[in-house]
C-alpha cells in the first residue's frame, strides 16, 4: 500500500512537476513579447506626451510674437512721429508767378497740389470717396474690422493661386485694399519710405518675432506685414490725438478727411482732387454741382491704381471703375438710380493738356534771376516750387501779347524778304518802364524755333546775349550834361581835341558838336568826355545799368558791349532824375514840355532809316544763328 502510495504519490509528483515545468516554460517563452507589449505601450504614452509638449512648445513659441504684435500696435507709445506737422499740415503745393494785374503767368511745382478744407469738397465728390474707398469713415475708429474677413479671404485665394500655378512656392500673399482713409493717409504722410523698401531683401526689423515670420513668409511679405500693421497702430493713435485736438470725433474726421483729399496722388504730378479736377477736367471744385457725379466718381476711382484708372478718353479700365462707383453711390443712396444710369451712359472726357507751360518764359527766367541775387537766406527758387512763395512781377500779360506778336511778325518778314535766312534767325525784345526801369514785357527768343517751342530753361538773349548799345547812351550823355545846367539851347565849344585812348594807344582826334541839339544828333560834348567822364559814369551807374560791383569802370561809350535789358534801361535815367523824355522834348515835373526842332526829329527818322538799311546788309552779309 505504501508502495502504491508512494508509487501513486510519485507518478502524482512527477505529473505535477512536469506540469509546472511546462507552464514555467510557457511563462518563459511568452515572457519576451509581453515585455516588449509593455515597453511598446510605455514607448506610446511617452509619445503622445511628447507630441503635447511639443504641441504646447510651439503653441508659445507663435503666441509670444503674436502677443508682442499686440502689444505693439494697441499699447506702445514709443517711437510715435510728430503730431504738429501734420496739424500745420504744409506740404509742397503749387507757386504761381503773376503779372502786374494779378494774371497767373505760370504754375511751378514739385507736386501739383492744391489744399482744401472739408466744406471746399463738393458733397458729390464726398459721396464719391466715400462710396469706393470707405463708407464707414464716419462710424470706424480708423480701422474697419468688419473689411477683416474680406481681407483673408483674398489673402488665402491669392497665396493658393499662386502657389497652384507653380509661380513659386508656397507664400502668403497679402492683398491690396482694405485700408480705410485714416490708414491710406498715414501711409503716404508717415510711413512713405517704408512702403517704399518693403520689397527689399532686409528686415525694417530686428529681433526674434520679425525673423520668426520671416523664416515662414519671407522677408518681403514680412516686411510688407510689419508696415501693415505699422500703419494700423498709427492710425488708432492719430484719430485719438485727432479727436483730442479738435474736441470731438466728427471734427477730428472732418480734418483727416481734409487733409486726405489734399495729399492723395491722383495720377499726371497731380495730388488731391482740387488739383486733379482742373487737370483732368480743367474745372474747379466749387463748380460741382449733383449732376457732375460722373465726374466726382472718375476722379474716386483714380486713388486705388492711378496708372490704370487715370480718366483716358477711350481706355475701358476708368469708365468700368467709375460706372461701379457710381452704382455704389446709388445703392448708399447717396444719389437717384436715374441719374446714376444717365451718367454711366456718357462717355470719359477729359480737357485738353497745354503743352505750353508759359507765354513769357524769359519773363520767368529773369524771375529766377531775381530770387537767386535778392533771395538770400529767406526765399529761393525752391521755395517757389515748393509753392511757399509766390511772385507778383512788373511784366503785364497786355504788353508782353504785342510783344510777342511784333517779334514774330517782324522776323517773319525779314525771312521773306531774305528766305536764306528762314528758319535761321533769332531775336529778343525788352520792354522797360521809363519811371524805374522794370521790365514790362521781355522775349529772349522765337516762340517756337527749329520746331521747338520755347522754355523757361531756354537761352534768354535779353539776359544773355551781348550787344554794342549805339544811339542808347544818348540818354545818359544828355542826363549828365542837364546836370550840369545845360539846355538844348547851351552852346559848346566846336574845336578839334584830342581824346587819349590809354598810356599805350596814342591818341584819337574828335570833333565837338555845336550846340546840344544841333545838327548832328550825336552826343553834346562828346569830345569833352576825358572832362566829364565821372558825370557820365554817375549818371550811368544811377540807373542801375553799370557794374553793381565796380561803378564807374564800366565804358559810357556806343563801343561797349551790354545785355538788352541794361542797354535798354538806360532810356529812363532822365526820368529818375526827376523829368521825362516825351516825343516833343524834355519835361520837366511840373513844367511845360520844351519843344524839339522839326529838324531833330526828321534827322532822327532819317537815321532810324539808314539804321536800318545798314542792319539789313549785315544780316544778307552774315546771317548768325544765335544772334
Amino acid at each position: 500500500m505504501n508502495t502504491v502510495s508512494i508509487r501513486k504519490w510519485g507518478v502524482a509528483a512527477e505529473v505535477q512537476a512536469g506540469y509546472w515545468w511546462r507552464a514555467c516554460a510557457t511563462v518563459a517563452r511568452r515572457l519576451p513579447s509581453a515585455g516588449a507589449c509593455v515597453a511598446g505601450r510605455l514607448r506610446s504614452a511617452w509619445a503622445r506626451r511628447g507630441v503635447r509638449l511639443a504641441a504646447l512648445a510651439l503653441f508659445l513659441l507663435l503666441l509670444l510674437p503674436v502677443a508682442g504684435l499686440v502689444h505693439h500696435v494697441y499699447f506702445d507709445a514709443s517711437d510715435l512721429p510728430d503730431i504738429e506737422s501734420f496739424i500745420r499740415f504744409e506740404p509742397p503745393t503749387i507757386g504761381e508767378v503773376s503779372d502786374a494785374r494779378g494774371t497767373v503767368l505760370i504754375e511751378l511745382a514739385r507736386q501739383y497740389r492744391r489744399v482744401v478744407t472739408y466744406d471746399e469738397v463738393p458733397v458729390v465728390l464726398r459721396q464719391a470717396i466715400l462710396a469706393a474707398e470707405d463708407k464707414n469713415f464716419f462710424a470706424h475708429s480708423g480701422v474697419e474690422y468688419g473689411a477683416l474677413p474680406r481681407v483673408i479671404q483674398k489673402t488665402a485665394v491669392r497665396s493658393l493661386a499662386t502657389w497652384w500655378n507653380g509661380d513659386e512656392g508656397f507664400r502668403l500673399r497679402l492683398p491690396q485694399g482694405g485700408s480705410t482713409l485714416t490708414q491710406q493717409l498715414v501711409r503716404g504722410y508717415f510711413l512713405r519710405d517704408r512702403a517704399s523698401r518693403e520689397g527689399n531683401d532686409t528686415l525694417f526689423r530686428n529681433g526674434l518675432t520679425p525673423w520668426l515670420l520671416s523664416a515662414a513668409l519671407g522677408v518681403p511679405t514680412t516686411n510688407k506685414l510689419l508696415r501693415k500693421l505699422e500703419e494700423v497702430r498709427l492710425t488708432l493713435w492719430l484719430e485719438r490725438e485727432m479727436e483730442r485736438r479738435y474736441g470731438s470725433k466728427e471734427q477730428a474726421k472732418r480734418q483727416i478727411f481734409a487733409r486726405y483729399a489734399s495729399f492723395i496722388y491722383l495720377g499726371n504730378g497731380r495730388y488731391g482732387f482740387a488739383a486733379a479736377s482742373e487737370y483732368y477736367f480743367g474745372k474747379p471744385l466749387s463748380s460741382y454741382t449733383s449732376e457732375d457725379a460722373g465726374k466726382a466718381a472718375l476722379l474716386a476711382g483714380i486713388g486705388k491704381s492711378p496708372r490704370d484708372y487715370a480718366p483716358v478718353a477711350g481706355d475701358p479700365r476708368p469708365l468700368r471703375r467709375r460706372n461701379e462707383i457710381l452704382a455704389l453711390m446709388a445703392r448708399n443712396g447717396y444719389i437717384p438710380e436715374d441719374l446714376a444710369t444717365r451718367c454711366e451712359a456718357e462717355p470719359v472726357r477729359v480737357a485738353a493738356v497745354h503743352s505750353v507751360k508759359t507765354q513769357a518764359p524769359a519773363a520767368i527766367e529773369s524771375v529766377f534771376d531775381e530770387l537767386r541775387q535778392h533771395g538770400g537766406d529767406r526765399f529761393g527758387v525752391e521755395d517757389l516750387f515748393m509753392g511757399r512763395v509766390s511772385v507778383r512781377a512788373t511784366v503785364d500779360a497786355r504788353v508782353r501779347t504785342i510783344v510777342n506778336e511784333a517779334l514774330e511778325t517782324g522776323l517773319a518778314l525779314y525771312e521773306k524778304r531774305h528766305p536764306r535766312a528762314k528758319g535761321l534767325i533769332q531775336g529778343s525784345v525788352v520792354v522797360l518802364r521809363n519811371g524805374d526801369a522794370a521790365i514790362l514785357a521781355e522775349a529772349g527768343g522765337r516762340q517756337v524755333y527749329q520746331d521747338r517751342r520755347n522754355a523757361y530753361s531756354d537761352y534768354n538773349r535779353v539776359t544773355g546775349s551781348l550787344r554794342q548799345p549805339g544811339s542808347a547812351w544818348k540818354p545818359v550823355v544828355y542826363l549828365a550834361a542837364f546836370r550840369q545846367g545845360l539846355d538844348l539851347d547851351t552852346t559848346v565849344p566846336d574845336e578839334p581835341i584830342d581824346v587819349s585812348m590809354g598810356s599805350d594807344r596814342g591818341e584819337k582826334w574828335s570833333q565837338l558838336r555845336r550846340s546840344v541839339r544841333g545838327p548832328n544828333p550825336g552826343p553834346p560834348g562828346a569830345g569833352r568826355v576825358p572832362q566829364h567822364r565821372g558825370r557820365v559814369d554817375h549818371a550811368r551807374d544811377r540807373p542801375g545799368h553799370g557794374d553793381p560791383d565796380r561803378p564807374g569802370t564800366g565804358d559810357p561809350l556806343p563801343a561797349a558791349a551790354l545785355h538788352q535789358h541794361r542797354a535798354r534801361g538806360v532810356g529812363g535815367a532822365a526820368a529818375r532824375a526827376g523829368g521825362r523824355l516825351s516825343r516833343d522834348g524834355l519835361r520837366d515835373p511840373g513844367g511845360a514840355p520844351r519843344r524839339r526842332s522839326r529838324h531833330r526829329r526828321l534827322r532822327g527818322g532819317a537815321l532810324r532809316g539808314a539804321t536800318a538799311r545798314r542792319r539789313a546788309r549785315l544780316h544778307r552779309a552774315a546771317p548768325d544763328p544765335g544772334s
